[in-house]
């Protein structure tokens, strides 16, 4: 997972080696450029201990300097105001990448999971899920997780709390964490976390870079996106009249659309046909597994919010192509490409990763170093997702080379598939 992520950008630990012994146990080296986590510096913060912060912090900043990633700061004061800047604007981007990538990822303030640049580190309660399990909590066993969507208050309660640590070393007083509730700081990173979740949506529909430059640069434009981010967000968060339910590590509560499908699909189907496609169509292209009749059934309020999406989609495609001189056939051309490929249907989640690997434990032994490495790099080149990518949707079975490999390699791939919509 953390390789995938990698590969789609999303800031990770990397896995160097797995070191496996003879009793079936086993080392996996986890690399990463630093490593220190949110709980590092908070440990001395909580205590008072001025000292003890200014060196671990002082460190970090180093360390980030020596590895290019931030310049060298002499001056104390903008030195600690640089590390919350940096710091405030990788969480909002971050939290807002999770929430649109449907990235579960527990990011307590003394948490294990979330590294100080908002790089994802340590997996074991990470997961990816296939539709916006928005109820799902992670069972710790004497509390339970955060939800998907309370991530966003996790991190900004991370960023209010190095507010107070950059305070504390420039000042040499510790305040109340109260006291920094209205820091500007909190301000900002909530205008970066709507604007990267702005971003996210015209991403997901296909829109390039350039595009969404584009289409984000008046405010009319802005609220047209955050209208179409409001109505996209109606069906992600439509939930089964199953209810609360245990699952393997926790507890969910079943998503029953999944937007990835109908993102992928319009284009093609507004090509070959007409301007927009029929409520019972459109619910059947979205529909889950999880869903039942009574589910998806078309009321009066559904049929007009899913005629809503389709004319709020419309206007986006159609302000894109006034915006760079290029009819409504060409934009969704392009968008049609870049989608089948964002939103791929065969997509990894949680779930798959474990059967996955599972499955790939009780192989090992059986298959050389050097085909596992390959049915590895098989399996990872698949799941890029980014149509800027040169290695994306790489075709299946370029690496792997004997009968055995390409069998298990084609078994973890329908793995994928059956778990597709799964935390």
């Amino acid at each position: 997972m953390s390789d995938i992520f990698h590969r789609n950008q999303i800031r990770t630990e990397r896995t160097l080696a797995v070191i496996a012994f003879d009793d079936n146990t086993c080392i996996t080296v986890r690399a990463g450029k630093n490593l220190l986590r949110p709980a590092h510096f908070f440990k001395y913060l909580k205590q008072g201990d001025y000292s003890g912060l200014k060196r671990v912090v002082d460190y970090h900043i180093a360390r980030q300097v020596e590895n290019k990633e931030w310049p060298l700061i002499r001056n104390a004061g903008k030195k600690y105001g640089d590390l919350l800047e940096r710091i405030t604007v990788a969480f909002a981007k971050a939290a807002a990448q999770f929430e649109s990538e449907y990235i579960f990822c527990w990011m307590e303030w003394d948490g294990d999971n979330i590294l100080t640049d908002a790089g994802i580190i340590d997996y074991g309660s990470v997961r990816q899920f296939g539709l916006f399990h928005h109820e799902y909590r992670y069972d710790d066993v004497d509390r339970l997780s955060t939800s998907i969507t309370e991530q966003k208050n996790k991190a900004k309660y991370l960023v209010q709390t190095f507010a107070q640590l950059t305070d504390f070393l420039t000042s040499g007083k510790k305040k109340n964490l109260r006291a920094f509730e209205n820091h500007p700081s909190l301000k900002r990173f909530e205008r970066i976390f709507e604007q990267t979740r702005d971003e996210a949506v015209l991403y997901r529909i296909g829109f390039d870079q350039n595009t969404q430059a584009l289409l984000l640069k008046s405010a009319q434009d802005r609220e047209r996106v955050g209208e179409f981010r409001t109505i996209l967000r109606y069906f992600e968060k439509a939930k089964a009249r199953r209810g609360r339910h245990a699952v393997a590590d926790g507890f969910n509560w079943d998503a029953i659309f999944c937007v990835r499908d109908i993102l992928r699909e319009l284009p093609p189907l507004y090509l070959s046909a007409a301007d927009t496609i029929s409520p019972k169509q459109f619910i059947n292209i979205l529909r889950s597994d999880y869903a039942s009749p009574a589910d998806v059934r078309l009321s009066r309020s559904r049929r007009e919010k899913i005629a809503r999406f389709q004319r709020v989609y419309w206007s986006l495609v159609r302000r894109a192509a006034d915006l760079e001189g290029r009819t409504t056939e060409e934009v969704l051309r392009q968008i049609g490409d870049r989608s089948a490929l964002i939103n791929r249907y065969n997509r990894v989640t949680g779930d798959a990763i474990i059967f996955v690997g599972q499955r790939m434990v009780r192989e090992w032994k059986t298959i050389s170093t050097e085909e596992l490495h390959q049915m590895f790099q098989e399996f990872v080149e698949g799941q890029i997702l980014r149509p800027e990518s040169p290695s994306a949707a790489a075709a299946p079975g370029r690496h792997a080379k004997s009968r055995k490999t390409r069998r298990l390699l084609h078994a973890m791939l329908d793995t994928v598939n059956k778990y597709r919509e799964s935390v």
